[in-house]
C-alpha cells in the first residue's frame, strides 16, 4: 500500500513539476507497478500451495481410511509400557540375584593381570634395558 500511494505521489510531482513524465518517473514507476504485482502473485501462490497441501493430507487420510498423517504421529520418543517395563526389572533383579548367588560370574571381576613372577621378569628386562641406554648415552658423550 506504500509503494502504491509513494509511486502515485511520485507521478503526481512528476506532472506538476513538467507538465509530463520523464522516462526516469516511467521506468521507476514501472518497476513499482511490477513488485506490487509479483507480491500479489507470490502470496495468492502461497495460499493455492496450502490449499493443494491440505487437500493432499485428507486425500492420504482418505486413502489410508485412518487420521491424518500429523494426527497420526506424535512425535517425540518411544515409550515402553508399564507391563514391559516390569518385566525388564524382574529380569533384571533375577539375574543380579543369580550374579550374587554366585551362580554366574562377576562381570565385573578383574580378567588377566600380572602374576609375582611376571611381574618380576618384567622388572628384570626394563632394569636391563635402562642399563644398556645408559650405557649407549655414556659412550656418546665419551666422544
Amino acid at each position: 500500500m506504500k509503494r502504491a500511494t509513494w509511486s502515485r505521489r511520485m507521478s503526481t510531482q512528476a506532472i506538476s513539476k513538467s507538465g509530463e513524465f520523464s522516462s526516469h518517473h516511467i521506468a521507476l514507476i514501472a518497476k513499482l507497478n511490477l513488485m506490487d504485482t509479483s507480491v500479489k502473485a507470490l502470496q495468492e501462490a502461497i495460499v493455492i500451495r496450502r490449499r493443494i497441501d491440505t487437500l493432499e493430507k485428507r486425500l492420504s487420510s482418505i486413502l489410508r481410511g485412518s487420521l491424518p498423517a500429523a494426527a497420526a504421529h506424535r512425535g517425540g520418543r518411544h515409550r515402553v509400557s508399564a507391563a514391559t517395563r516390569a518385566k525388564l526389572a524382574s529380569a533384571a533383579r533375577a539375574r543380579w540375584a543369580r550374579i550374587k548367588a554366585g551362580k554366574e560370574r562377576n562381570p565385573f571381576k578383574k580378567k588377566g593381570g600380572l602374576t609375582p613372577a611376571g611381574r618380576k621378569r618384567l622388572s628384570q628386562l626394563m632394569k636391563a634395558r635402562w642399563a644398556a641406554r645408559r650405557r649407549g648415552s655414556a659412550r656418546t658423550r665419551s666422544r
